[in-house]
This record gives structure tokens, C-alpha cells and sequence, in this order.
């Protein structure tokens, strides 16, 4: 049951970022440029999509990581009482569920994003873009 909670989460937020792409392309080209990045960062409501794009996959990349991910290996009968994160994930590459290069690629993307700072423009476009995509 609490399987199905946080799956329907993690799609929910999904949706929301299908959303966000959407109202992004009706007004600029994809991929995103650092200029369009910037011109977005200036403007309140586009700030705030993008902040929301961060904040969503955030939460994502979060709570598939420290509770779903646990919750399907507990729903298929394999125990994490006492397991580090880095034996989670190898059960979870084992049951073919993700790939820990794939889940690592995700790590980059998500603290890119949790400690960007403005300067870094190329690396937040560089984020941003993956997560669209």
C-alpha cells in the first residue's frame, strides 16, 4: 500500500514536469541555450517554473531513493533491515529495477541542481535539459 503512495507520487510529480516542458516549448526552442536559461531567470513566472522543475525533481529523485526503492524490495520479499544505501541500490541493479550508473547520472543531475548558484549558468542549463529530456 505504501508502494502504491509513493509510485503515485513519483508519478504525479511527473506529470507536473511534463507540464513545466510543456509551457517551456511554447516559448523556447529545446534544448534551452544559457541565454534562454538566463532571460528565464528574469522573469517571475518562468523563475518559478524553474524553480519548480528543480524543486520536483528534487523530490523525485528523493523519494525514489530513500523510500520507494526500499518499499519494492520489501513488496518482492528481499529484506533492507540494516542495509547501507550502496547495498539497496545493488539489489535494486540486480532486480533489474535501475542501473547504478543510471542512478549515479541522476545523483550528478539532482546536486547540480541543490547547489547551483547563479554563475554556474552552463551547469544549470546543462541540468535542466536532462531533466526535460
Amino acid at each position: 500500500m505504501r508502494c502504491e503512495f509513493l509510485i503515485d507520487f513519483v508519478n504525479n510529480s511527473l506529470k507536473d514536469l511534463k507540464k513545466y516542458k510543456e509551457k517551456i516549448e511554447n516559448e523556447f526552442n529545446m534544448p534551452l541555450s544559457e541565454d534562454d536559461i538566463s532571460d528565464m531567470l528574469e522573469d517571475e513566472i518562468y523563475k518559478a517554473i524553474l524553480d519548480s522543475i528543480s524543486y520536483r525533481f528534487l523530490k523525485i529523485q528523493s523519494t525514489i531513493g530513500e523510500k520507494l526503492f526500499k518499499e519494492v524490495l520489501e513488496e518482492i520479499g528481499i529484506s533492507t533491515l540494516n542495509k547501507s544505501f550502496v547495498e539497496i541500490l545493488g539489489e535494486i541493479e540486480r532486480e533489474g529495477i535501475v542501473s547504478v550508473d543510471e542512478w549515479k547520472e541522476l545523483r550528478v543531475i539532482r546536486n547540480s541542481l541543490s547547489h547551483n548558484y547563479p554563475e554556474e549558468l552552463a551547469e544549470i542549463t546543462l541540468a535542466i535539459n536532462e531533466i526535460l529530456n
